[in-house]
């Protein structure tokens, strides 16, 4: 999955089919604030590196069980903009 913010707000986001999920935590009302992308608008984060995140932490998860799935996220960053990239192993 890719997903832009800018100003801290999702713009638009792109899953191919067999992503495990199509929808996003806030869907594109806000970012997660748990997120690579979120903790860079929220706490001024920058990480020049892949990070681990959960599908809790991004996606709307129907069961507990999906919670704690570990998947990956990359983010570039420039001044007001985010592009996310997320994949799982």
């Amino acid at each position: 999955m890719v997903v832009y913010a800018y100003e801290n707000n999702i713009k638009w986001y792109w899953s191919s089919n067999d992503f495990p999920f199509k929808f996003l935590k806030f869907g594109k009302d806000r970012l997660p604030e748990d997120t690579v992308a979120g903790e860079y608008f929220n706490l001024g984060r920058k990480f020049n590196n892949t990070q681990k995140v959960f599908a809790m932490d991004w996606f709307n998860i129907w069961k507990d069980s999906q919670a704690e799935k570990p998947f990956y996220e990359h983010c570039l960053m420039n001044n007001k903009h985010t592009f996310s990239i997320i994949w799982e192993d």
